[in-house]
Formats: C-alpha cells, sequence, structure tokens
C-alpha cells in the first residue's frame, strides 16, 4: 500500500496534475504573472510554486516579454508614421494593378480601332 502512494504522488507534478500533460497558460495570465513580479514584487519561486511553473519557464515569458516590447516601440524600416512596411506594398501593388487594369483597357480599344477586331 505504501508503494502505491509513492508512484501516485511520483506521477503528480508540482501543480497536482499528472506530469507528462501540459498545462496551457493563456498569454493573458502569463502577463499577469510578470506583472505579479514586475510590479508587486513577488518573488519569482513564490509565483512559481503556486502556479506549478517551472521558474526557467517563467524567465523564458519575461525575456518574450520585452522582446515583444522591443518590437512595440521600433519602427520599422520602410513604415510611414507608424504603419506597417506591408500595408504600404500593398496600397502600392493595388495601385500597380489598377495602373495595369487601365492600360490594358486602352491597349485593347487601340487595337479595335486600328484593325476593327481584336
Amino acid at each position: 500500500m505504501e508503494i502505491d502512494k509513492w508512484v501516485n504522488w511520483n506521477k503528480l507534478g508540482r501543480g497536482g496534475e499528472e506530469m507528462g500533460k501540459r498545462r496551457r497558460i493563456s498569454p493573458a495570465k502569463k502577463v499577469e504573472l510578470l506583472r505579479e513580479h514586475l510590479k508587486n514584487g513577488i518573488p519569482v519561486s513564490e509565483i512559481c510554486e503556486e502556479y506549478g511553473i517551472h521558474p526557467n519557464v517563467f524567465y523564458r515569458w519575461e525575456k518574450e516579454f520585452f522582446e515583444g516590447g522591443i518590437k512595440t516601440f521600433t519602427r520599422e524600416k520602410g513604415s510611414r508614421d507608424g504603419v506597417p512596411e506591408e500595408k504600404v506594398l500593398r496600397g502600392k501593388i493595388k495601385k500597380l494593378n489598377e495602373v495595369i487594369s487601365w492600360l490594358s483597357e486602352e491597349n485593347i480599344k487601340l487595337k479595335k480601332k486600328e484593325n476593327g477586331e481584336i
């Protein structure tokens, strides 16, 4: 009977869940945990123990969070007034397609005038 308790205890992770099953933590919850540490000064060890996560995971979230923050404040090369380069390029493509369409129509009209047929 004693061995059964040990086996069951050994299967459980820190969060009381069976090991081998990953728990998904939402991005909002991750930010909330980071905020608890950064603003309220709660030690990482306490947060990790309470939520059953490894400190390395917490520090990875922190790193990703700050890298994302850097991207937020970095103006992309080729952007205008904070508009991403992709949006600017999509606008240019749209204008070029309109020009191509107009030129094609004019070309067809000229051929009809010249030959009477296409």
